[in-house]
Formats: structure tokens, sequence, C-alpha cells
């Protein structure tokens, strides 16, 4: 029963994705650029953190 109905909201989930992608895919493929580059960023600042809370330790 569990599954099924998360087998219903992925349906309904992917629905609604591919009728937006259809009416605008520049708008998605954009978007999925932008979360891309805002995870690498976010990836860039957590790694240099980490390192500069290490160099601060070392001192």
């Amino acid at each position: 029963m569990d599954s099924g109905s998360r087998r219903d909201r992925f349906q309904h989930m992917r629905f609604w994705v591919e009728r937006w992608t259809n009416e605008s895919e520049v708008e998605y493929l954009s978007a999925l650029n932008l979360l891309r580059v805002f995870a690498a960023v976010c990836l860039i600042e957590v790694s240099s953190c980490g390192r500069v809370t290490h160099y601060h330790r070392s001192e």
C-alpha cells in the first residue's frame, strides 16, 4: 500500500514535471544549471570553510 501511494506520488510529480518542461523547457534547463552551480558553490564553500577551520586550529 505504501509503495503504491509512493508510485502514484512519483507519477503525479513526473506528470507535472513533464508538463512544465513541455511548456517551458528552456526555463527548466536553466533552473537545473542554476541548481548545479549552487550545489558546486556550496561544496566549495564547505570545503574552504573546513580548510580555514583546520588552518586556524593548527596555528
